[in-house]
């Protein structure tokens, strides 16, 4: 997979992904003490995108790109319209990540057969606990 959007909308064309967009926070644990390379990102680019989705593509090319590395103490939060590309981490055994999305209460109805633990989710938080 490379440079992408989760969630996008081209012209007239029926939009991709959870609208509005959801929010992510992605954790790379660092299993072996080594530092790898797991994801780029292009900062900002979830602020604009064109109408064409050839130059939109485009556009990440030119634009300036963070890497993202294992860490045990670090993680990345980002928008699900940011241009995005993850990366090989060029081990052998493969890349580990914990993945947390976030959406607004009026989005859940887009995630059917979870309503019980979306209800167990928002009990928790009335109470406090996590």
């Amino acid at each position: 997979m490379s440079w992408h959007r989760d969630t996008y909308k081209y012209g007239k064309a029926e939009g991709v992904g959870r609208f509005p967009a959801m929010h992510k926070i992605i954790f790379y644990p660092d299993l072996d003490n080594k530092k790898y390379s797991q994801i780029q990102l292009s900062p900002g680019s979830h602020r604009k995108i064109t109408s064409n989705k050839y130059m939109d593509k485009a556009r990440v090319h030119l634009r300036k790109k963070e890497t993202i590395f294992s860490s045990n103490s670090e993680a990345v939060f980002f928008e699900s319209s940011l241009f995005h590309n993850p990366l090989n981490p060029g081990n052998e055994n493969g890349s580990y990540r914990i993945i947390y999305n976030f959406v607004y209460e009026s989005q859940l109805g887009q995630f059917k057969g979870r309503e019980d633990l979306h209800v167990e989710y928002k009990r928790r938080l009335a109470l406090g606990h996590t």
